[in-house]
């Protein structure tokens, strides 16, 4: 006798037991539960498989990965569930939004999806810069008067000097304010405040 065939006569015999002492409801629930038991002792097809046709239960796949993790040198204790959590945060890190990665798991809430989700400092300081980088495009960076700049072009005076210094401290600023590289960042900024000395002391000299 088969091990599905076997399965099926003893729970058949607990049912005829079960019906005699429980509420008729109580039998269908039980009942339910016994029938989906015996489809999946009767599957034929399984997405995973050894290599001579049988499928690969939890118990296989626990202790592979196992083995895996002590190939690579793991020192946390490893489980499957545990993939699930890599799964949706590396989704996440690919560009699937929160709720796309809710249904490739099959959750009814959005905070279950949540629970799966690693966020590190690194996920957020990408997060910070790619946003950054998009704001830089949705605002465009002030012209320079035409006046001005035919001033900075023939006009040798020290007034004309410190408006096109004005001028470019500010579009410095701007282009400063967009830029997600932190160091370039700072770099610059050393530079506007020795542009500011630099102001401050053309005013002087003008007095």
């Amino acid at each position: 006798m088969s091990r599905p065939a076997l399965w099926e006569q003893i729970f058949t015999l607990q049912m005829q037991t079960l019906a005699a002492v429980l509420q008729p409801s109580t039998v269908r629930y039980y009942q339910s539960i016994v029938n989906r038991f015996l489809r999946y002792l009767h599957t034929t097809f399984w997405l995973l498989r050894h290599a001579d046709g049988r499928r690969i239960s939890y118990a296989d796949m626990r202790a592979a990965l196992q083995e895996a993790a002590r190939r690579a040198g793991c020192t946390e204790t490893v489980r499957l569930h545990r993939l699930r959590h890599t799964f949706a945060s590396e989704m996440l890190r690919a560009g699937a939004s929160l709720p796309a990665v809710k249904e490739m798991l099959g959750h009814k809430n959005i905070r279950m999806t949540m629970v799966y989700i690693q966020i590190t400092q690194n996920d957020l300081q990408r997060e910070y810069h790619q946003a950054r980088q998009k704001l830089a495009h949705l605002h465009t960076l002030p012209l320079v008067p035409a006046a001005a700049t035919a001033e900075i072009v023939t006009s040798a005076t020290l007034p004309a000097i410190s408006r096109s210094l004005a001028a470019t401290r500010h579009l410095l600023e701007m282009y400063r304010r967009q830029l997600g590289d932190e160091p370039t960042r700072r770099q610059i900024g050393r530079l506007l405040n020795r542009l500011t000395k630099i102001a401050a002391q053309l005013i002087n000299a003008e007095k």
